[in-house]
């Protein structure tokens, strides 16, 4: 239940950027942050330091995306989040008991050298993550070479069709624009019309990955972790089946 809360922020995004652009986006991510984490504290009583520093990353980053009209500072959110949780994991590893045991141990027995090594996976885990979004945010790029065919008519259209360049970068009628736009628009030349339609492309797989592609990293890491972990489950439920095995030892 509470992985479901965690992630509904991000299919809040996914839904909201679709239907409304980048900017309305973040605005509706930060406000679902600030309530899953307020439904958190109201079934728990508590929060995880982790959880109050993800809020905090969250919501500054939705500022200073509106405060300078910048899609960089909600891309690098996921790699900055992930990272931070790399970082408390593998600082645990260092300390008595490893972050992985101190979440699970209730759930299951495990001996020390397993415990290490299943917050060692968690630590793989969220820098893999944090690396493929970098990637994905700032390294890969897109072309015209990788649009479709109605893509590749859109980004040749866009030089010089103001209509068709306001609906697609704007998400707006070219009625509707605001004087600044306006005036931004009527100064693009044609290349740069060009290069903004593939920001904008770039801009949604990005969020296509932010939502399917971390979302099938962590279903496969879960699944891992799971049948590295069954056989625990199995020697937990053997112990309770007979109670009486230490007092047979024992006589």
């Amino acid at each position: 239940m509470q992985f479901f809360v965690d992630f509904l922020p991000v299919v809040v995004f996914f839904i909201v950027y679709k239907l409304n652009g980048i900017y309305a986006a973040v605005v509706a991510t930060a406000i679902t942050s600030c309530i899953t984490v307020g439904y958190t504290w109201y079934r728990q009583r508590r929060l995880e330091t982790l959880q109050i520093t993800s809020l905090v990353i969250i919501c500054v980053a939705a500022a200073l995306t509106l405060l300078f009209n910048d899609d960089s500072f909600i891309k690098w959110k996921p790699t900055l989040i992930n990272g931070l949780f790399a970082v408390v994991f593998a600082g645990s590893l260092f300390t008595q008991r490893s972050l992985a045991e101190r979440l699970f141990a209730k759930q299951i027995a495990c001996p020390p050298a397993v415990w290490k090594k299943m917050t060692l996976s968690w630590v793989l885990f969220f820098v893999v993550c944090a690396a493929a979004n970098y990637y994905v945010a700032f390294i890969y790029q897109v072309d015209s070479t990788d649009l479709n065919a109605e893509q590749y008519q859109n980004w040749q259209t866009v030089a010089a069709d103001d209509q068709l360049f306001a609906d697609l970068i704007y998400q707006q009628p070219l009625e509707a624009l605001e004087d600044e736009q306006k005036l931004t628009l009527s100064t693009l030349s044609p290349t740069e019309r060009k290069q903004e339609y593939l920001r904008i492309i770039h801009q949604s797989r990005w969020v296509d990955f932010k939502l399917f592609g971390l979302l099938a990293l962590t279903i496969a890491f879960v699944l891992g972790q799971g049948f590295f972990i069954a056989k625990y489950f199995d020697q937990d439920e053997k112990t309770e089946v007979q109670p009486g095995d230490n007092l047979r030892n024992t006589l």
